[in-house]
């Protein structure tokens, strides 16, 4: 698990962040900054582009502070729920690790496709589960499913892009 040296933590989300890590131990060398930041989403990675080209990457996780995106922010989320998100972006940056400059370009490509980004993030979800992080995953999912608060437009994406409750269920089996 990364040490404190490594990552740059959110206060608000330390521990559901320590959790997730101790999911990756392959990224004990990884430099991680979480930040907060208005996206459209929960939260975002992205590699900070200068590092692309040097021996260690550094990675950004953002972290959503604009209610109106998604209709909740993380703080009205519990721990498990926290850790389900974070464990998702997590497994983002250990995919990152393994792919060249080039082939990262390919996966922007892809991305920016539906079809593409549809199958980059049922892919993430299932490795995330497969880490054993499927429980926190599935209470992650069930909550934007079922919080009143989620907007109508998050709620689509979701259903659009990632793996569904019962399939992450069925995974879990």
């Amino acid at each position: 698990m990364p040490g404190n040296e490594s990552v740059t933590f959110i206060e608000d989300y330390k521990e559901a962040t320590l959790i997730a890590l101790s999911h990756y131990p392959e990224l004990k060398d990884c430099k991680i900054t979480f930040r907060k930041k208005s996206i459209d989403s929960t939260a975002k990675t992205t590699i900070y582009i200068p590092s692309l080209f040097t021996s260690q990457r550094n990675y950004l996780i953002f972290i959503n502070t604009n209610r109106k995106q998604t209709g909740f922010l993380l703080t009205d989320c519990t721990v498990d729920i926290q850790t389900g998100i974070i464990g998702h972006e997590l497994m983002h940056v250990v995919d990152f690790e393994t792919k060249s400059v080039l082939q990262l370009i390919g996966w922007v490509i892809m991305y920016l496709i539906q079809k593409g980004r549809k199958k980059i993030e049922r892919g993430i979800d299932t490795m995330t589960i497969r880490h054993g992080l499927g429980d926190k995953l599935l209470a992650w999912n069930t909550f934007v499913m079922t919080n009143p608060s989620t907007s109508e437009k998050y709620r689509k994406a979701i259903v659009k892009y990632y793996l569904h409750p019962e399939e992450i269920k069925e995974l879990l089996r």
